[in-house]
């Protein structure tokens, strides 16, 4: 995984990229928590309680959510940094 990037040193164009980038792994993720959400479910109706559509899902689920709360927290420094160059070519001109 990436180290935390400084986005302070990145043009507004390599912003919107990165922000561009994350929004895609943040859906990425939904999607795949909602796919294990949809095991789980189908697991119990099936087969009742067992291990590999309880357990398993969990931990998956609970390490995308994990890395989700990560993205975001990214995806808002970015975000911040992208009004805070608005501002700044707004007052240039």
């Amino acid at each position: 995984m990436k180290s935390e990037q400084d986005y302070t040193q990145l043009t507004l164009e390599e912003l919107q990229k990165a922000e561009k980038n994350i929004n895609r792994q943040v859906i990425t993720l939904s999607v795949m928590i909602g796919f294990l959400f949809g095991i789980m479910i189908f697991g119990v109706v099936a087969n009742g309680f067992g291990l590999v559509y309880i357990l398993i899902p969990i931990l998956l689920i609970a390490a995308f959510t994990k890395r989700s709360k990560t993205l975001n927290k990214e995806l808002t420094a970015i975000r911040e940094e992208m009004s805070y160059q608005s501002a700044l070519d707004k007052n240039k001109q």
